[in-house]
Parts: C-alpha cells; structure tokens; sequence
C-alpha cells in the first residue's frame, strides 16, 4: 500500500468513527448508515477499516457496510469487478446509483442486476435513488417493481426520491401505493438534500425534499439519515440525528415533532 492510499486508509478510519462515537448522549436514536457512505468506495480495503470501527462502537451502534457503484454500475467499468471483490470480503447492502447510469435505460437494468444480486446472496438493498430535480427521473417505480418481482419486501430502501418534489400529482399518485405494496423503505436525507437540490431554480426555489407526509399517509416507512458527514458534498454534516429530524420537522412541514419522532428515532 502507497503512502497516499495508507493516509486515504486514516483518514477513512477517522471519518469512520466520527459518526459513530460524536452523537453523545443519543444512544437512543437511530444513526443511518448514510452518515458512513464516504466509506463505501472503494469497497474492498476500506472495508477492513470499517469493520474495526465498528466492532469499537459495539454495543452503542450498528455498522452496515454496503457495496456502492457511486460512478453507476454500468457507467463506470470497474464498477461490476469492484462489486464482486467487495461481495467476496462480505459486505451487508447492495447499493446502485440508477440516476447516475449514462442513459435512462440503464437506470432501470443496473436495478434489475444489483437487486438480482442482492437476492442471491441474501442482502439488502440502499439505492440513491432519483436524487435529482428532474421529474422524469422515475427509478423508484423500477425499484419497487424489482422489489415485489424478486421477493425483497422490506429489504430495499429508496434514498433521497428528490425528484419525487418535482412530479406531477397525478403520477405520484400512482407510485406512492406502488411504493407501498412493495414494502420499499424511504430514507430522505433533510439537511443534504436542501442544499444540493434546486440549484438550478431561480425563484420560486424548491426546498428538494421528497413527499414525507405523503408517503406516511400510504404507510410507507420512513426514516431519516444524515448521508454526506464532513465532506465534500457536505462539510457540516455532524451525525447528529436530532439535527435531522429538527430539520426534517421543517422542511416536510410536519408541525408537530411526535410525527416527526419515528422518522428518526427508534
């Protein structure tokens, strides 16, 4: 190993045990594994680091390793060997990155594959999924259909749904009992996806969010996650889930925080 993959390697381990271990005092809320995703690639070394971390952090909080194509499993081509060697050390998710595929096709045959893969080797499934402005981004329906067709009922979650903010009513009134008949987890992440979404609105200006109390209505299950942890997506993210759900409260406009509590806490 290189020096510069040694330092990588520290680094990772040091951002690895940051959200596990600064949230004091919260061992009661849960702290989602996007907090972590920043370990993900590579897959195959960091995992070793990874995998210490969290036998520190034991009993306090749960570490879930997911093999994520952050560059799409078709676009990028190392991506599917990448998957296949962090497979082999043992991972617990399958990730996929659907929106990030070069054409929309893609999108939904990289689901297919990577949910595919997923059930052969008796894995979940953590999808970025549609965290985009672009209302024609529609993966989720793919997700969920790969779910129902594979048998994977509350194994999958959707993360982000940004999109879900710019489609028409009339189509997600279509997709949220999709969604739901499908058991696919939502995991909007507040606090990163209000400041990467609408950079592209002047004004009116969407606050990029997915539909929370829409998808609570139809009984989907939602919960919470900090995604981007002191990084270069977002370099404020602290892992403090009740920084979460304060913001979540706000942005889905859920006026009371004991809607807001099983979002976040467990």
């Amino acid at each position: 190993m290189g020096r510069i993959e040694a330092a990588a390697d520290r680094r990772g381990c040091r951002r690895a045990r940051t959200p596990l271990l600064r949230p004091r005092g919260l061992e009661g809320t849960a702290c989602d594994p996007h907090a972590c995703r920043h370990l993900r690639r590579p897959a195959d070394r960091r995992r070793c680091v990874a995998r210490g971390e969290a036998k520190k952090s034991r009993p306090t909080s749960t570490l879930q390793l997911v093999a994520f194509p952050q560059d799409g499993y078709y676009r990028s081509p190392n991506a599917a060997k990448n998957l296949e060697r962090a497979l082999d050390k043992g991972v617990d998710v399958v990730g996929g990155i659907p929106h990030f595929e070069r054409t929309m096709e893609d999108g939904p045959r990289s689901l297919r594959a990577l949910c595919e893969i997923a059930e052969n080797a008796g894995l979940l499934v953590d999808i970025h999924c549609d965290e985009t402005d672009d209302p024609l981004s529609r993966h989720i329906e793919a997700l969920a259909y790969e779910t129902q067709r594979l048998g994977l009922q509350g194994r999958v979650a959707g993360s982000h749904l940004t999109s879900m903010h710019s489609m028409d009513n009339y189509y997600v009134s279509k997709l949220l009992p999709l969604i739901a008949e499908a058991g696919v987890h939502a995991v909007p992440n507040p606090l990163i996806n209000i400041m990467l979404q609408g950079r592209h609105d002047t004004y009116p200006k969407r606050r990029g969010m997915t539909r929370v109390p829409e998808m609570r209505a139809y009984g989907i299950n939602v919960a919470f996650g900090q995604d981007c942890c002191m990084d270069p997506w977002y370099s404020l993210g602290g892992a403090d889930m009740l920084d979460v759900a304060h913001m979540g409260l706000h942005v889905a406009q859920l006026r009371a925080a004991r809607r807001c509590g099983s979002a976040s806490t467990r």
